[in-house]
């Protein structure tokens, strides 16, 4: 009885192992607590019928693969494809562990390579050990190469200094193997050192489980900092910026004082004089009211102000289309991320330059931003990355500006041309399609 149970434990762990492999590497359909109580549950049938079967081996590796299969169909968004291969590579390290630790223990205690499957405490130990050694590569080969693609180098780092626990626990439990195996010890001894090879085996799962959630939890806080920080500065910024539209109002009301008084003044100096005075307010507000989009308008005027204190050529043309279908927070949002990663890249650049333009075919939008930039673009496969340092605080501004282009129907497109040291990234929104609030 009590052989079944603690066999019952190991599947068990090996569904909580499972749930972290996948759910690394694949984006969870259902509720976290759900998908691992699905685990539980299809182990659990694993292991009834292994005990059914008198733990056939041959029965064990198909239930096994099965049960993967299964698993991983209905709780992660995989194709059948990727759920066949990781399925079986799941099985492949299973049946190395267990070949790498039958052998070792059988070089290491100097016995045939299945002698310890006589010693019960042996047995347990020994196959906790298997079990740790299985969470340890399917842990690494996830945080290595995970299909997420969203690790940052601190939660790396912390990932792997997380394995030492892993590694100290599987050394303690082949001391304890060989202190079980080579010495004459009494039942309550080897009675402890199973149930703490058990719980050390727990231990191991829950402490990558837990990270795992905070690390997801972390990223969600950082990248709502960011957002709040961003909405503040703007709502600052247009605060200020309708002051100026206000006094730049009440200012063209003057105008025709301002002329009264130059046809008043006989000497040219002096007209030109008051002239240039006039100017830098007129320039201050060029393209308010060039789109009949308020807040277009602001964001142009916002980003005009930004390149000429960066030295940086900004023009724009939205003369057949002023993004009007779009709210002002999505608009807010994905423009400020977009313009902020353009002057970011053209700065320093010879002859900086960005272009905007917002324009209308048929029943399609087309938002396009192209900048000078003197570096081509960092990327994983088809993704853009930061070239910022503090990596961990930004990365997030292409995928809002995805979300945001999706929820209205629009489809990102970029690239960079290397001959004229230009980065070119556009959205085109199909109008044909009724937009939806997500």
């Amino acid at each position: 009885m009590a052989k079944q149970f603690v066999f019952f434990i190991v599947y068990i762990i090996e569904a909580l192992i499972a749930y972290m492999y996948f759910d690394d590497n694949y984006k969870i359909k259902r509720k976290n607590s759900t998908s691992i109580l699905l685990a539980l549950v299809l182990y659990s049938l694993g292991f009834c019928m292994n005990a059914i079967c008198d733990n056939n081996s041959i029965v064990n590796t198909v239930i096994f693969l099965i049960i993967n299969l299964v698993y991983c169909k209905s709780s992660f968004d995989i194709s059948l494809k990727s759920s066949v291969l990781h399925s079986s590579i799941l099985l492949a390290i299973m049946v190395i562990c267990e070949l790498i630790i039958e052998t070792g223990a059988s070089l290491l205690f100097d016995i045939p390579i299945d002698a310890y499957k006589h010693s019960f405490a042996s047995l347990v130990i020994l196959g906790t050990v298997e079990k740790v050694l299985y969470l340890l590569i399917c842990k690494f080969i996830s945080t290595a190469f995970s299909y997420k693609k969203n690790n940052t180098p601190n939660n790396l780092k912390r990932d792997f200094a997380l394995f030492l626990y892993p590694v100290i626990t599987t050394i303690m439990l082949l001391v304890f193997s060989y202190t079980s195996a080579a010495y004459q010890i009494s039942d309550k001894i080897n009675f402890v050192f199973i149930a703490v090879s058990i719980v050390s085996l727990i231990f191991c799962c829950l402490i990558f489980i837990i990270n795992q959630k905070i690390q997801i939890q972390e990223n969600k806080l950082i990248e709502l900092q960011a957002e709040k920080q961003k909405n503040e500065m703007n709502q600052s910024f247009y605060i200020l910026l309708d002051k100026k539209n206000e006094d730049q109002r009440v200012f063209v009301h003057d105008m025709k004082h301002h002329i009264s008084t130059l046809k008043l003044m006989s000497d040219i100096d002096e007209i030109r004089t008051y002239l240039n005075e006039m100017q830098p307010e007129l320039d201050e507000y060029q393209y308010i009211g060039k789109s009949n989009n308020k807040m277009l308008d602001l964001i142009l005027s916002k980003y005009h102000h930004i390149c000429k204190a960066n030295n940086i050529e900004f023009d724009a043309d939205v003369r057949s289309c002023n993004l009007s279908f779009i709210n002002d927070n999505d608009l807010t949002s994905m423009l400020g991320n977009l313009l902020d990663n353009a002057v970011e890249a053209a700065k320093g650049a010879d002859h900086a330059s960005i272009h905007f333009a917002a324009k209308n075919h048929e029943s399609f939008n087309t938002l396009s931003i192209i900048n000078s930039s003197c570096h081509t673009p960092k990327t994983r496969g088809e993704k853009l990355l930061t070239t910022k340092t503090d990596a961990a605080f930004h990365g997030y501004g292409v995928k809002s500006v995805e979300k945001t282009a999706k929820k209205h129907n629009g489809v990102c497109e970029w690239f960079y041309d290397e001959v004229k040291r230009e980065f070119h990234f556009s959205v085109i929104f199909n109008q044909s399609k009724k937009s939806f609030e997500s």
